[in-house]
Parts: structure tokens; C-alpha cells; sequence
């Protein structure tokens, strides 16, 4: 895994939950990540990369946070359900975006990316490649997220 690969999801992430959210995300200590048996988050967002890189990246949080984004774009609700259901919505469309300038900063690499997919309820299980992935905990204003990215080299795509 290198930092080259991994670098442009981070960075896409941070500056979409800059510009779009005028949010700014302090992040914390990284560390290589385990799958949990019980965590925290309600919700999470992922695609897959595949080509001469192969990998994952996925964004975790809270439906609070998820709502609150969905507040800060200006749309107003009528019911909870309405609000949950514009939960998935939002963390696929923040996703999107981060994966085309995720995809502008490595458009050398010859990689392509699924439509992101999204994973929730209590301790939902995110299945992950056979690769180290790094987790990246950032706190804001809105409240905490993680971001999970392991990207390496396909050798058999060289």
C-alpha cells in the first residue's frame, strides 16, 4: 500500500467536508484497522476500486452527522423516515463526489470504481478486502466520522 494511492481519498474527503459542509475536520492518531464485532457507527458508505489498483475506501458515521449534512444543504423535512431515507442518499452523493476527484488526482492509474454502496443498523459488518486498510478518526463540529482506505497495486493488471 501506498501513500499515493491512498493520499487522494483522504485529501478528496477532507476538501468535500470543507467546501461542501464548511465543516473542518480535525483528524486523529490513523491506525491500521480490524473489523469489529461492536462499534459506533450507523451508517457506512463504500466503493471498491479495481484495475491496476485494487482496494477499498469507505466513509463511517453516525445518522446525526448524516443528517446534519443533509440540514446544511438547505433541504427541510417532514418525518424521521423521510430523514433516514435521505441519510443513504446523502452519504452516496458525498461519496460520488469524493470518488471523481478521488479518480481526477490517480486518472494515471488505469482503476475503475463501483457505485458506492451503503451498510447500516446496529454493528453492520463492512466486508473488506484481504489488504491492510488504514482508519482515519476525524472530529468536527458536527460530530466524529471514519474513514477507511486500503488501496495497492494490481500486479496481475501491469
Amino acid at each position: 500500500m501506498k501513500a499515493e494511492y491512498i493520499n487522494p481519498f483522504i485529501k478528496a474527503t477532507w476538501n468535500i467536508m470543507t467546501s461542501m459542509f464548511d465543516l473542518n475536520p480535525e483528524p486523529g492518531k490513523y491506525y491500521l484497522y480490524t473489523p469489529e464485532v461492536s462499534h459506533r457507527w450507523e451508517i457506512s458508505g463504500g466503493i471498491i476500486i479495481q484495475g491496476s489498483l485494487n482496494g477499498f475506501a469507505a466513509l463511517r458515521m453516525s445518522k446525526v452527522l448524516t443528517k446534519k449534512l443533509i440540514e446544511k444543504t438547505g433541504l427541510s423535512f417532514f418525518d424521521e423516515n423521510e430523514k433516514d431515507s435521505l441519510a443513504v442518499d446523502m452519504l452516496k452523493e458525498v461519496l460520488n463526489v469524493i470518488t471523481g476527484n478521488f479518480l481526477t488526482e490517480l486518472e494515471s492509474a488505469n482503476a475503475t470504481v463501483s457505485l458506492p454502496f451503503i451498510s447500516q443498523g446496529k454493528d453492520h459488518i463492512l466486508k473488506l478486502p484481504t489488504i491492510p486498510v488504514i482508519a482515519i478518526p476525524y472530529i468536527s463540529s458536527f460530530g466524529p466520522f471514519l474513514v477507511l482506505t486500503g488501496i495497492v497495486e494490481n500486479p496481475q493488471a501491469l
